[in-house]
């Protein structure tokens, strides 16, 4: 049994998008089936045309002289750039940080509904698109930290006698952090001259332990949430994931939680025939109050 022929993929150009539109609106009317064997196209491809049948038309305008490309060199990415522009303020109306990468992403986006495949949201484009609108980069909050240099430089000469005896690669740091995962971004673009202005910070954290060596090894996360079975785990074997995962009403460390993990790596060190010397901070949650065989803290 022969297989059906597979029909060749068309792509129309912009003057032929105009004329299916023109046939469409012309009486009598013809269906979309008829129309896309007229231009040898899917019917799906027919009914994406007409729906955007106004920004066609536009852009025809815009390059009514070329019927090859669909857009001419000064304006080839014009409805791109106005659209983002028109979200862009729209975004930043209501106080939402928005970024380069979130710019390019929407634009990719945009470009999608548009069907313009060439489109690829370079840095390049990027840099034009600011410097079109002007717009720049602005903080939107923050505060300054300061480190007691004294301490740090007096710390540094004990190095040498702490470390001695270790390779680099049993030379561990690990210190936890937190992942406010639904917070927006601190830095904005904004146009300038313009007021700049943040809404409140989602609170939602998780905590996450890390610990690197001088090498660049790093060790499995651990990371602590509030739910002690999360619904986004439902069906999922806790003990397949990339991190270990405890849990409390707070989402913090716990000297429990902190006493479980040296543990863990510490037997992962015995199987491995390795003693490794681990710096931390003096955090509450950090009990340095425990023998462990492969472990110096």
């Amino acid at each position: 049994m022969s297989r059906p022929v597979k029909r060749q993929r068309v792509e129309l150009s912009l003057s032929d998008k105009v004329k299916l539109i023109k046939d469409h609106d012309s009486v009598p009317k013809p269906s979309q089936r008829e129309l896309a064997e007229k231009y040898k196209v899917g019917k799906s491809t027919v009914g994406d045309i007409l729906r955007k049948k106004d920004t066609y038309l536009q852009q025809f305008e815009l390059n009514a002289n070329s019927s090859k490309q669909r857009f001419n060199t000064n304006c080839k990415f014009f409805d791109i750039n106005d659209i983002v522009w028109k979200w862009f303020n729209t975004a930043r109306a209501k106080g939402i940080p928005i970024s380069g990468p979130i710019i390019q992403e929407k634009a990719l986006q945009i470009a999608d509904e548009l069907t313009i495949p060439d489109f690829k949201a370079s840095n390049g484009w990027l840099d034009r698109w600011k410097s079109r609108y002007s717009v720049h980069a602005f903080k939107v909050n923050g505060e300054s930290a300061s480190v007691d240099t004294t301490t740090v430089e007096e710390y540094r000469t004990r190095l040498p006698d702490i470390t001695k005896g270790y390779s680099q690669a049993d030379i561990f740091n690990c210190d936890e952090t937190g992942l406010f995962y639904r917070a927006l971004p601190d830095k904005t673009l904004n146009v300038k001259d313009q007021s700049c202005k943040g809404g409140k910070n989602a609170k939602e954290r998780l905590t996450v332990m890390f610990a690197c060596s001088s090498t660049g090894e790093k060790l499995k996360p651990l990371v602590i949430g509030k739910s002690y079975n999360p619904r986004c785990f439902k069906n999922v074997n806790k003990g397949n994931l990339p991190v270990t995962y405890y849990s409390n009403k707070k989402a913090w460390m716990t000297t429990n939680a902190f006493i479980d993990w040296l543990r863990t790596v510490n037997t992962t060190m015995r199987l491995q025939r390795r003693h490794i010397l681990m710096f931390l901070d003096n955090a509450s949650s950090h009990s340095k109050e425990l023998n462990l065989s492969n472990m110096t803290l």
